[in-house]
């Protein structure tokens, strides 16, 4: 019995002493896995922190790159203001488009149809100062090339109603407003684009200017500035009435580009002055214009029979083409009265105009003898419209002209217009930009 209690004594002791050694294994072997979590910890901090760094590194330049801009536009803004204001701040970019779909009844060929890019144009104007402002538009000519139409500046003279414009622009003679399609055959005639210099003054409803230029008619071989022309305009507002008047009075027609020609004025010609008036009323939705525009002597070069001479056979079978022709001198005037009519519908304003125009001894610059219009206008979204016209033509009569043959008598023969109608049908699209 005591031999099997020290056996078992002994037995109890091995175990005891061969589980506090796994025991102390496994502890070791839990402290040993801690400390490679703790390291890998550590490392993962260090790696953050040097990331963080970079991180503010890039904020503290996007700071100073943002400081920068800041700065800088406050250095502009304060020069800006120093200033009055930099001459971009009232830059304008405008421009327009217009194509065009007509259909001509001529007065004796057949019919024809088109469609054309009838305008296309750039306008920029800036406002340079508060006393300086400048504008030039550029567009396309008949042959599709980029020409210049109008390149000016306009200086003001501090507080005084008075300014001075140079530069290449429409003079304001015959500039005759409408709400058709067709420009008035006045306008036709007595426009005028030219380099000048001109002198207004504004005050109240009143206006006025002079103005003056060289031109592209030279008399005597001498190229010089010696064509001027004044203007006065008035507007006033009665209550729902508006009134406006204008006059103006240039000192050669032949400068206008209706009269343009590469061989200039013939042998011996004087300077033939023009006239042109116009006048409008506005009642409400109704508005009532008028105007007349007059050659003050007659033009050698401009036959009010014939124009050029045509190229027909007499009835005894000679051929007078190039013979030249006993034609009379002519002076040329254009007038004409339009009345339009504006009102809502669908939420669009839309224009009802409608127009009778007429001139005489106008054949030799191509022009129909009287005209009737009607028009119809209205917008199709903001910035595109659309116009619609119908226009009937009527052309001067036949005339008898003589021509002179060196080795025969004079003869006579028909020359002239045709004395017929034409019509014309004229769809115009428009983008303003």
């Amino acid at each position: 019995m005591r031999m099997h209690r020290i056996l078992a004594a002994a037995v109890l002791s091995a175990s005891l002493l061969s589980g506090s050694a796994w025991a102390q294994g496994a502890t070791e072997a839990r402290l040993e896995a801690l400390e490679k979590r703790i390291q890998q910890l550590e490392e993962r901090l260090v790696q953050r922190d040097a990331a963080m760094a970079e991180k503010e590194q890039a904020l503290a330049k996007l700071q100073a790159k943002v400081a920068v801009q800041e700065q800088t536009a406050a250095d502009i803004r304060a020069g800006a203001e120093e200033s009055g204001g930099g001459w971009t701040d009232g830059l304008e970019i405008a421009g327009a488009i217009e194509v065009l779909i007509a259909h001509d009844s001529p007065y004796e060929d057949k019919s024809t149809s088109d469609n054309t890019l009838d305008t296309a144009e750039v306008a920029l104007t800036a406002e340079i100062s508060d006393a300086a402002s400048a504008e030039l538009v550029l567009s396309k000519d008949d042959d599709g090339k980029i020409e210049v139409d109008t390149a000016a500046f306009t200086v003001g003279m501090g507080a005084s109603p008075v300014s001075v414009t140079a530069g290449q622009f429409t003079l304001p003679f015959a500039d005759f407003g409408t709400e058709l399609v067709s420009d008035p055959m006045a306008l036709e005639i007595g426009e005028v684009g030219e380099t000048a210099v001109q002198i207004a003054v504004e005050t109240g409803g009143l206006s006025a200017s002079v103005y003056a230029y060289n031109g592209d008619v030279n008399y005597k071989g001498k190229h010089r500035i010696e064509n001027f022309g004044i203007q006065a305009d008035y507007e006033i507002e009665i209550g729902a009435m508006s009134v406006n008047v204008g006059a103006g009075w240039l000192n050669d027609l032949r400068t206008a580009d209706a009269y343009e020609s590469d061989d200039g004025p013939p042998e011996g010609s004087k300077k033939v002055a023009g006239v042109a008036v116009a006048g409008g009323i506005g009642i409400g939705p109704v508005s009532f214009s008028g105007h007349y525009m007059s050659a003050r002597d007659k033009f050698d070069e401009l036959d009010v029979a014939a124009g050029e001479l045509p190229e027909r056979t007499f009835d005894s079978g000679v051929d007078v083409t190039g013979y030249g022709y006993a034609g009379e001198p002519a002076q040329p005037s254009a007038y004409g009265v339009e009345v339009g009519y504006a009102f809502e519908m669908g939420g669009r304003e839309v224009a009802l105009a409608a127009g009778w125009q007429r001139t005489r001894e106008a054949f030799g610059l191509e022009m129909p003898e009287s005209r009737v219009l009607l028009g119809f206008s209205t917008e199709l979204v903001e910035g595109v419209g659309v116009a619609l016209e119908y226009a009937r033509h009527n052309d001067y009569d036949t005339k008898t002209c003589t021509a002179t043959h060196t080795t025969s008598a004079d003869q006579s023969f028909a020359c002239g217009g045709t004395g017929k109608d034409g019509q014309t049908i004229s769809l115009l699209l428009s983008a303003e930009f």
